[in-house]
């Protein structure tokens, strides 16, 4: 009997089992496992213990530290540092849950808005109170602040004194001297750039806005448009993760980390930055430090800092370079504001991080261990349609729950199997014995893997979050970039709106489907969005989403016949009285509301 038939019917019959299994399963208990996990991620506690400070409806936390003690969170959609913590990571991600998502444990050193986490855009000034007789550009009229570059002839940069006289200079973070029409240096808040303009003398009061902001999106859900800033990815190598952002075309990794000393926790930020024709600004914290702690960065903040607090958030600008290039910044949390001006004060820019890219390609194994299994081919010979059984890795060193959510082949025979925890694994030795079966983990820390396809030798896995490409970049036979190779998926809190199944037409064309906004208790839905309930198409390549068909409540599982015909199961419950089976055409809907009613 060829392989394929013999693990899929495994697959099927042992995630039957396992998914009757479950409803027993009390609610985890402990910490979730792991350096890394992809979820809703909440951060931060307000009056109601269930409602976390600011959630990351499409998120990651990582843990950061030599030893894990610490970590971050990020908004995959928002490309924004969420927050930051101390101690336990998150709690388990639930597979039973109701609404219940990873939320940080330890204590909270601080969080941020919700803005995106990295604008391409200039800061704008207006002048309050200006004295009589001071010269200034009129009032609300932009100009550029320090670290944002003037291309004009005759631009001065300076840095610690040291100006560089060419024309269009190269703006340096430190700060900008225009020598325009005879301008002069700002040293105490506005200097326009008029003819003859004077230094303003202290008295006048300046306010400075951000970066002017607006969600450009329709639905306060799903990615910013393409332009601003995206999620690429993320590498792993041992302890270090390092994330990747297009913004606006500009490449920029980061890595996070932490160093921490008794009463000082410092959140460290390294940034590669490739070539980039504008600022970039960074929102690095809330300038209000949580109760009883006193909160500051490095560089400080300032005028001539790349550093500075704008309406109650610190920023950090990234200048524009012809090169790619390095830089640094960290968050320190102290109950000693003194203690924090003193770390700072005895920091130089010359102390610097590991440049990111130089944590990418290293050999690191994560999972040495591999399990080995034994398989039952079945005795039947002359009948069309058999079982052979393959016994699943379960218990296994990782304490990986084997809830299998998808699987497909190599072209060698071997196998690639993920579960709805968010392991995937590598499967070898399917031969006519099956006496013995290896199982290697291959990637972990997804959210809600249900679906896989195995395209041209490399996986690809549909999450709650949207469309992974997985990829060994040194051999090892362990994932070491995560790519978000389509991540236009829209996600909300609603805690059954699944993403089902991963298949390919004929043409290269990947589908998947998404579950409706169930409430708790089975019975009505939550408000739905746009891509709630709904069947999705991705272009071969993974620039172009589109929405195919709506309506569907719980559409577990799709298939895509020799040329290209579509369909899908669904589950009964509200508006869909019983269990079918639908042939999908496009742009039709199937039974349940959607946002077009």
């Amino acid at each position: 009997m060829p392989p394929m038939k013999t693990l899929s019917l495994c697959a099927a019959l042992a995630a039957f089992t396992l998914s009757l299994s479950a409803q027993k399963m009390a609610t985890p208990a402990g910490e979730a496992p792991g350096p890394w996990i992809l979820g809703t991620i909440g951060v931060g506690k307000t009056a109601d213990p269930k409602v976390p400070q600011t959630t990351a409806l499409k998120g990651i936390a990582i843990k950061v530290g030599e030893n894990g003690e610490a970590a971050v969170a990020y908004d995959l959609d928002l490309c924004r540092m969420v927050g930051a913590w101390t101690g336990k990571f998150t709690t388990p991600m639930n597979l039973m849950s109701r609404g219940e998502y990873p939320t940080a444990m330890g204590e909270v050193a601080f969080t941020t808005g919700e803005v995106p986490g990295f604008l391409l855009s200039t800061f704008e000034s207006r002048v309050l109170n200006k004295p009589a007789g001071v010269l200034n550009k009129d009032a609300g009229v932009p100009r550029k602040l320090p670290g944002v570059p003037d291309k004009s002839a005759g631009v001065l940069n300076k840095q610690d004194g040291a100006l560089d006289k060419s024309a269009g200079g190269q703006n340096i973070p430190a700060g900008v001297l225009e020598n325009q029409s005879g301008a002069q240096e700002n040293t105490a808040g506005v200097l326009g750039k008029d003819s003859g303009a004077v230094q303003n003398p202290a008295g006048a009061v300046e306010t400075v806005s951000g970066p002017a902001w607006k969600d450009p999106r329709p639905e306060p859900f799903g990615p910013l448009p393409e332009g601003q800033a995206r999620f690429r990815g993320f590498y792993v190598n041992g302890g270090k993760t390092i994330l990747k952002w297009d913004i606006g075309g500009v490449e920029v990794l980061e890595r996070p980390d932490y160093l921490g000393a008794p009463d000082l926790d410092r959140f460290t930020r390294a940034f590669s930055v490739g070539p980039s024709k504008a600022s970039i600004f960074v929102p690095l914290c809330r300038a209000e430090a949580p109760a009883g702690k006193s909160i500051g960065t490095f560089p400080a903040p300032g005028e001539r800092s790349p550093v500075r607090e704008i309406d109650g958030t610190y920023y950090l600008e990234l200048p524009p370079r012809n090169e790619r290039w390095s830089t640094q910044v960290e968050v320190l949390v102290s109950s000693s504001a003194e203690r924090i001006k003193r770390t700072v004060s005895s920091l130089s820019m010359s102390y610097m991080m590991p440049d990111p890219t130089g944590f990418l390609g290293r050999n690191h194994t994560h999972w040495k261990e591999t399990v080995t299994t034994t398989g039952e081919v079945s005795e039947k010979k002359d009948e069309a349609y058999v079982v052979d059984t393959i016994k699943l890795p379960d218990p296994n060193p990782w304490g990986a729950p084997m809830f299998v959510g998808g699987f497909d082949f190599f072209p060698d025979g071997r196998a690639a199997v993920c579960t709805f925890h968010g392991d995937v694994f590598l499967v070898s030795g399917i031969d006519a014995e099956l006496k013995q079966v290896t199982w290697k983990r291959f990637a972990s820390g997804l959210y809600h893997a249900l679906g896989l396809k195995i395209v041209n030798g490399e996986i690809y896995v549909t999450c709650r979050d949207g469309l992974w490409r997985l990829k060994d970049l040194n051999g090892d036979g362990e994932c070491d970039f995560y790519e978000a190779f389509n991540f236009d998926l829209k996600v909300t809190k609603n805690f059954h709106e699944f993403v089902f199944d991963l298949q390919t037409d004929p043409a290269g064309n990947f589908y998947f489907a998404k579950g409706g906004p169930v409430k708790n208790g089975g019975r009505g839905f939550d408000q739905i969005m746009a891509h709630h309930g709904a069947m999705f198409r991705v272009s071969p390549e993974g620039r172009n989403f589109e929405v195919i068909a709506t309506g569907f409540r719980a559409p577990n599982g799709i298939g895509v016949g020799p040329r290209g015909e579509l369909t899908s199961g669904d589950n009964e419950g509200t508006w869909t009285p019983a269990c079918k089976i639908n042939w999908i055409k496009p742009c039709l809907l199937y039974t349940s509301p959607s946002p077009r009613d």
